[in-house]
């Protein structure tokens, strides 16, 4: 059964679900993904549109399309378009059915959006339907120089229809806000006065010349305070006057929000990364299929490894063994692209406030907490008592906005009550560090709601794992020979 709208949901649907033009700047977790596919039932219900496509970041289209749409909007027909396999056959073949379908949604990154084929796509569908045109994580497209920007925001007049999500607080760095303004509606800007980018970039931050002495050419530079911060002007003129195009809504804005909510963020393996991970399915099913009887403790070790290969390792050894994994075992990085990682990056982007992320493995802690620097504080089983004392108050006391840890360390008795956003950037088997990890951020007297968003390998264990942990399951207690060649 779908779960029934939220007050404020209703409230802008109501409002505004049949404009034209509108940016939704609502807060991860509080429904902007629903409100565009309750927009797109309206809009269809009102015979203005008789398609949807979404653009959106690697992963979440498959996302949109496997787990969003067919919950929120049953009686659209959903497709993602596969970068991966734009020249198959089959995949082709299904495009053109997704072009045929009585009421559409197509959902294809912004990358795929650059190609050939995938704009090719894009515009059959443009020119055969009446459009509602979503950008999905639209932060994505506020450089106003960047390629894909100068691409899709004036390809975006071809959708009668449009609507711009993010979280992202982008007022917060006015020019952000020009490109996705302008995809929503090409002559906003000029209708109030600012018909070049120049003039508005000018009106609303503070610009000093400064001159390369290696080339000897003059540039305009932002000007910044003593402190160092970046001179804004004008930006509270800056909000009203996106008001009448825009909502802004925050967790702590809203009361009807539940006190836990799930999402996935879904990335794709790279080349080298599939070509391990196949190579060790092969090894596993000749393995099983020689009649060895495997258990859950067993078939959990042989995870393990599948799990460390989303998680760019694998085992020295050329041979992968499937031996058990050790504390000694050593433990090689399989491509210099980690997709998760990027993955990860992705969702803290458009986080706002206190943030725990959870990583089964030192190395990745290590890893994130080097990328995060200031922003945040480490804990696992290297980092002293007092060391967890200290980072555990300062987090709390919002001296940063990261806590990294895992939960076989952190995930026991501490209160992080701060955290408004968990993210798992890989998860354990065990079913009681997971269900520990999430309570840390949600005790008794919290006072708002808690968004837990796990990163997804695509057709990897990662989906089996995760589905068995939420449905309050130990994974060896439902794994077997049977069940691991299902899996993996």
């Amino acid at each position: 059964m779908t779960p029934p709208l939220w007050q404020h949901q209703q409230a802008e649907l109501a409002s505004h679900g049949h404009v034209p033009y509108r940016g939704i700047f609502w807060e991860q977790g509080t429904g902007k993904t629903r409100l565009a596919l309750e927009t797109a039932a309206l809009l269809r219900a009102r015979g203005d549109i008789d398609a949807t496509l979404v653009i959106t970041k690697n992963g979440l289209h498959r996302m949109w399309a496997n787990d969003e749409c067919p919950l929120y909007l049953p009686e659209a027909q959903p497709y993602y378009y596969d970068g991966g396999r734009a020249s198959n056959v089959e995949h082709r073949t299904l495009m053109a059915d997704a072009l045929a379908a009585d009421f559409p949604l197509l959902a294809m990154s912004y990358d795929s959006f650059m190609t050939d084929h995938g704009l090719k796509v894009a515009d059959q569908m443009a020119k055969r339907r009446r459009l509602l045109l979503v950008v999905d994580e639209a932060s994505a497209i506020k450089n106003a120089g960047a390629q894909r920007t100068k691409r899709l925001v004036p390809w975006a007049k071809k959708a009668p229809f449009r609507r711009a999500l993010t979280g992202t607080p982008i007022t917060k760095n006015p020019f952000n806000l020009y490109p996705i303004i302008k995809f929503l509606d090409e002559g906003y800007w000029k209708l109030h006065g600012f018909s070049e980018y120049s003039i508005f970039k000018h009106y609303f931050g503070q610009w000093e010349e400064h001159i390369n002495k290696l080339v000897g050419k003059r540039y305009e530079r932002l000007a910044e305070d003593a402190e160092g911060r970046p001179i804004y002007r004008h930006l509270d003129e800056l909000t009203k006057l996106v008001q009448p195009i825009t909502t802004r809504v925050l967790k702590d804005d809203v009361l009807d929000l539940p006190p836990k909510s799930y999402t996935k963020r879904y990335f794709r393996l790279t080349e080298r990364q599939r070509r391990v991970y196949d190579t060790l399915k092969r090894e596993t099913v000749a393995f099983l299929e020689n009649g060895e009887a495997i258990d859950g403790q067993l078939a959990v070790v042989r995870l393990t490894r599948f799990s460390q290969i989303t998680s760019n390792y694998a085992p020295v050894d050329a041979q992968l063994s499937l031996v058990p994994v050790k504390k000694d075992d050593t433990l090689r990085t399989i491509d210099d692209e980690n997709p998760r990682m990027t993955a990860l990056f992705d969702v803290l982007e458009e986080t706002e406030g206190p943030c725990i992320i959870w990583a089964r493995w030192v190395r990745d802690i290590e890893a994130i907490a080097a990328k995060l620097g200031s922003r945040c504080v480490a804990y696992y089983g290297d980092v002293s008592d007092d060391d967890r004392e200290v980072a555990k108050n300062k987090f709390q006391a919002g001296a940063v906005q990261f806590f990294v840890g895992n939960p076989q360390a952190a995930g026991f008795g501490l209160t992080l009550t701060a955290a408004h956003t968990v993210v798992y950037y890989n998860n354990s088997f065990n079913l009681e560090d997971r269900l520990q990890s999430e309570d840390r951020a949600h005790r008794g007297g919290l006072q708002h709601p808690v968004l837990y968003v796990d990163i997804v390998a695509e057709d990897t264990v990662d989906d089996y794992i995760l589905k068995t942990l939420r449905n309050n399951l130990e994974v060896a207690a439902v794994v077997n020979g049977d069940r691991l060649k299902e899996w993996i």
